[in-house]
């Protein structure tokens, strides 16, 4: 009977052990993978100085993902040291290509990049980026301090360093007038912030660590004319004395730019200072047209409205620091648990009364052993045997029964239970999406805190109507089948067992109360590390 109870109850593991066996195989895979550009590897060169020239080798490349599209086709350029320039063309062209093979983001399928005249696949990956400082087109602040998100672009930096690279990047002024200055907390993403100024704490991100090389890739297209004023100042201040690539659709940032390269199908197509290109006529001059006559007249950077437009930003960010108050965890009841899963109470139903049947096995079990010990005492050899033979038949139906019962248990309760799960997360996340924007700006609804909630909580709502409720249901028919039968046997060794049980219920609750408490302080952590994973994944 043992046996079998104990075979119906592994049933649901051995799908989890094929589960287990395929999903190692895929991490294991990736885990044994050695990457060709692994940033954390010690190997390649670490010149003990840079000056910032840079060479594209007729470089062709194609990205894995569109393997039937090449993106550069013989790319062909050249970059002086402390020289800014601009890249332009039109979209697919591969500007912001160019930016991430700089990176080692990827290599190119063929050709060279060379850094003073050195192939960047020589280089250390680490060392590499560690001399490159980028902007990108959407800034991404960690829900951290304003001078913690200044701190990722170089973890060693003193707070004089964070100064002076916020001051290099025109952020130093609004932050010193925020409540809280460089301790004022961005909000989830940088909320708390306009795009102009999350632009510009990711411009002082980038140069707190002092790159000889700067990557600028579209890192005014997203703002508005004030915010862009603002933010082209910085990256003209943060632009001198670097080697600096710009990769622009607005070409009005990029006039003053040493040298503007119009790329075509992957390559260059002309090059030249403005005044050139323009004289040439060609494809920059045609770009330069097509947006003049797109906005009616050349587009010009105000900074009339700066003070004011600034001001609104630093009331609108001191009004979100209004301390709010925690709200109290409600909980729901179990019928409103129930009455969810509904549809599957006849499924339940079944579930609890197998669990019934398998928590009555252990007692009548006790029973059945202790009749055949009392049989032994018999005389009759014959009798003894005959007497055994019935009660080993018994013991056969007995497994039977709860085999069966084990069996139908398991599978009723994990039927509604995922059926629950389902329903549940589909019904949170319609509900979700419905909500009003500053629902989401609450602390307890950021990106980390929702998908746990998708994930976990609607998991962890399948235990009401699962395993557990049948645990339950088996544990109190094994409770009162047992003493009932105790005292009927022996109504003094049924007290005696009656009063150690209170002893082994708190016992059981005080055990399962720290296990709570310790799940909770995971949750908790979890949450935290989804909110960062979050962050990088939307970029």
């Amino acid at each position: 009977m043992m046996a079998s109870m104990n075979i119906g109850m592994s049933s649901p593991y051995f799908e989890t052990f094929s589960i287990s066996k395929g999903a190692a195989a895929k991490v294991f895979s990736l885990i044994d993978r050695i990457s060709p550009i692994n940033s954390m590897s010690p190997d390649g060169k670490h010149p003990t100085s840079i000056n910032g020239s840079i060479e594209f080798k007729n470089i062709h490349f194609k990205y894995p993902s569109r393997d039937d599209v090449k993106v550069l086709q013989g790319l062909n350029l050249t970059v002086n040291p402390g020289e800014t320039v601009a890249l332009v063309g039109s979209s697919g062209c591969g500007k912001s290509t160019c930016v991430q093979l700089i990176q080692r983001f990827y290599d190119p399928i063929q050709g060279s990049i060379s850094l003073d005249g050195e192939n960047i696949k020589n280089l250390n990956v680490a060392w590499l980026r560690s001399n490159i400082g980028v902007v990108g087109q959407e800034p991404i602040l960690f829900q951290t301090t304003i001078a913690e998100n200044i701190r990722f672009g170089n973890e060693q930096a003193s707070m004089d360093e964070i100064i002076h690279s916020a001051k290099e990047a025109n952020a130093h002024d609004f932050v010193s007038k925020l409540p809280q200055g460089y301790d004022t907390l961005v909000g989830e993403r940088g909320a708390q912030l306009s795009g102009g100024q999350k632009q510009r704490i990711a411009i002082a991100r980038a140069l707190v660590r002092n790159p000889h090389i700067l990557l600028l890739d579209e890192a005014t297209s997203a703002l508005d004319t004030s915010s862009e004023a603002k933010v082209q100042a910085a990256l003209d201040k943060a632009s001198t004395g670097r080697t600096t690539i710009i990769v622009a659709h607005r070409l009005s940032t990029i006039r003053q730019a040493d040298k503007i390269v119009a790329l075509s199908d992957g390559q260059v197509a002309e090059q030249g200072t403005h005044e050139q290109l323009m004289a040439l006529k060609g494809q920059y001059h045609n770009l330069v047209m097509a947006q003049v006559n797109m906005v009616g007249r050349p587009r010009h950077l105000s900074m009339t409205s700066d003070k004011s437009v600034e001001e609104d930003d630093i009331r609108s960010i001191t009004k979100s620091f209004v301390p709010e108050e925690k709200e109290q965890e409600e909980k729901s009841s179990m019928m409103e648990v129930l009455r969810l899963n509904k549809q599957e109470w006849p499924y339940i139903m079944i579930g609890c009364i197998c669990s019934i049947i398998m928590g009555c096995a252990f007692p009548i079990f006790a029973v059945l052993f202790g009749e055949i010990l009392g049989f032994l005492s018999l005389d009759d050899a014959s009798e003894i045997r005959s007497k055994t033979n019935i009660y080993c038949l018994y013991f056969v139906i007995a497994g039977i029964v709860v085999g069966l019962a084990t069996f139908t248990q398991i599978y009723t309760f994990t039927l509604a239970g995922e059926k629950l799960t389902m329903r549940l997360r589909k019904l949170l996340f319609q509900a979700m999406v419905h909500q009003e924007i500053a629902w989401f700006d609450e602390g307890n609804n950021n990106t980390g805190a929702l998908c746990a909630k998708l994930s976990g909580d609607t998991s962890s709502v399948q235990g009401a109507t699962g395993q557990r409720l049948g645990t339950i249901f088996s544990s109190f028919s094994t409770l009162v089948l047992g003493l009932t039968l105790s005292l009927y046997y022996e109504w003094r060794l049924g007290l005696a067992t009656l009063a150690f049980a209170p002893i082994i219920l708190i016992s059981h609750y005080l055990f399962q109360f720290m296990i709570k408490n310790g799940q909770q302080a995971n949750q908790e952590t979890l949450e935290k590390a989804t909110k960062v994973n979050i962050n990088f994944t939307w970029k």
